[in-house]
């Protein structure tokens, strides 16, 4: 590109290089990523649900932090509702 046409916005026309073509797919056997719409994987991490103790309750910090993780605002507004519901409602 040259200065003149970097200066007046103008940009070079990309030039493509062609895809190359993908081999065919194999046509025996199933899909080996393909799986039945009711089975549940495994977490990858051992994640074990949270039961509340007397050393680690259900409370307000516990709450906001699980609706943080959830990707939601924890406005104390859901933090009252969350905190009435279970741990596993709640979620």
């Amino acid at each position: 590109m040259d200065r003149r046409s970097l200066l007046l916005g103008r940009r070079p026309a990309p030039t493509l290089a062609p895809t190359p073509a993908l081999p065919p797919a194999p046509e025996s056997g199933p899909d080996p990523v393909a799986r039945p719409p009711s089975s549940v994987l495994p977490t990858a991490g051992g994640l074990a649900p949270f039961t509340p103790t007397p050393d680690a309750p259900w409370d307000a910090r516990r709450a906001r932090h699980l609706l943080r993780r959830a990707a939601l605002s924890a406005t104390p507004a859901r933090v009252q509702q969350a905190l009435a519901r279970t741990p596993g409602q709640a979620a």
